[in-house]
């Protein structure tokens, strides 16, 4: 969540290739300490996850390498088309994401369940399309103050909306199909 805030204090002191570098640094850390921590793969993105950090690393390291600040900013869009493409993938992949979480509360889940869970994983693509048409405008023809203000607040407000509506609906249709 801060990575924008970073990015964009950083730019404000500091030349892009060390912002870069110092936030590649954090993210070998993080790649680092998930695979200490993940020998076995217990979470539905586990895998996943390493390999999104993988290569938002090395775009830091292209970044810093051409003074890019394209390349610092690009972190945001590829988290969101990682995101889109695990979801997408598991629509024709099943069970969805969001089964394989359900499941994880509720292994019997009901075949409403099921469908219901696909449905959300259909929601979610809808977010990360519409989330990575916008974040890419901010990173390639909007401001850096834009760019930071969206990625970093913006967006997580219309994320924290989504759960939201998406918890007291479940909520609503578990009383429903009970």
């Amino acid at each position: 969540m801060l990575y924008p805030v970073i990015v964009f204090t950083g730019l404000q002191f500091f030349p892009v290739s060390w912002v870069a570098a110092l936030l590649a640094s954090l993210l070998a850390a993080r790649l680092f300490l998930f695979r200490s921590k993940h020998s076995e793969i217990s979470s539905p993105l586990g895998k996943p996850t390493a390999t999104i950090t993988l290569i938002a690393f090395i775009v830091l390291i292209l970044s810093a390498l051409q003074e890019s600040e394209i390349g610092v900013r690009l972190y945001p869009l590829i988290i969101n088309l990682a995101m889109l493409s695990i979801f997408a993938w598991s629509l024709n992949h099943p069970p969805t994401i969001i089964e394989r979480f359900a499941r994880m509360q509720d292994p019997e889940l009901s075949p409403e369940g099921v469908r219901y869970t696909r449905r959300v994983t259909q929601i979610w693509c809808g977010y990360f399309i519409a989330n990575s048409f916008f974040t890419s405008y901010t990173i390639f023809w909007g401001s850096l103050s834009l760019w930071t203000w969206y990625n970093g607040f913006i967006a997580y407000i219309l994320l924290g909306t989504l759960i939201t509506s998406e918890w007291l609906y479940r909520y609503f249709f578990i009383k429903q199909h009970d």
